[in-house]
């Protein structure tokens, strides 16, 4: 989202990334982002059977849960793998930098 908003003379990308940094900070953690595509592969293996192509469901839902349970285990056994990664600061001024997430 933050790519599309700085194309917009209307968006700010600063104040876009502070906004969804607000709203959606779990999302900037590797154990968040993971919990969260755990959390959707569950909703998305969860649907009704009225869905007109079965297989995919499962597939989508097992992608999904393939890559939450991959970044946790990443984090956890090989945590020098995933340690340089570095959230997006943009429109956080110096003091807002190491705002937990």
């Amino acid at each position: 989202l933050l790519w599309w908003s700085g194309r917009l003379p209307c968006c700010d990308g600063a104040k876009v990334n502070r906004n969804l940094r607000t709203n959606f900070g779990f999302m900037y953690g590797v154990k968040g982002r993971a919990a969260y595509l755990i959390f959707v592969a569950f909703l998305v293996i969860g649907l009704k059977n009225d869905v007109s192509v079965q297989f995919l469901r499962y597939l989508t839902g097992g992608c999904f849960a393939g890559t939450g349970v991959m970044m946790l285990f990443l984090h956890f056994s090989k945590p020098e793998l995933l340690g340089t990664y570095k959230a997006p600061t943009t429109g956080l001024g110096e003091d807002d930098v190491n705002m937990p997430v």
